[in-house]
């Protein structure tokens, strides 16, 4: 789907729950220009006990419009592995908040993340304090959404989410 942001620029979103969607998916990313820079985040339950990964968003500027393809990770199973080249790429810069979301999609899926700027490091350097959620982040940012402090909060307090 599409959705035209604030901005005047346009984001495309796909949901990639078959195999079909996953080789686009793949090429798309595989396919990237040095110096793209590409967000990721990783969801998933349990995480305290090493966890299980269960959807995953990447989102990269093609230099036209933002492009943001959310993998369902259950229903790929192991064929999620065909994203491996793109995600062990050192060159394809990924940004993530999360460190612990590398070592369970090792254990999961066999996958070494390559290439990976974590961004809490960033905040820390850049203002001289730990970030204490990802809503610091973005009000460092100016882009927090509508209930985004809430919802850390509880996510914070819920680690099995």
């Amino acid at each position: 789907w599409e959705y035209k942001l604030p901005s005047g620029g346009r984001t495309h979103t796909w949901l990639v729950a078959d195999q079909a969607y996953l080789a686009q998916a793949a090429s798309s990313l595989n396919s990237m220009g040095m110096g793209t820079l590409t967000a990721m985040d990783f969801q998933g339950n349990d995480r305290a006990n090493g966890g299980r990964l269960c959807f995953a968003q990447v989102v990269y500027h093609d230099g036209m419009d933002v492009k943001c393809f959310l993998f369902d990770m259950i229903q790929l199973g192991d064929s999620f592995q065909l994203l491996m080249p793109f995600l062990q790429n050192a060159s394809a810069l990924k940004v993530m908040y999360d460190e612990h979301h590398a070592k369970i999609l090792a254990q999961q899926f066999g996958i070494q993340l390559a290439g990976i700027f974590l961004a809490p490091c960033a905040f820390e350097m850049l203002i001289g304090r730990v970030a204490r959620s990802k809503t610091d982040l973005l009000e460092w940012c100016e882009v927090v959404p509508p209930g985004a402090q809430s919802e850390a909060l509880m996510l914070d307090r819920s680690p099995d989410l």
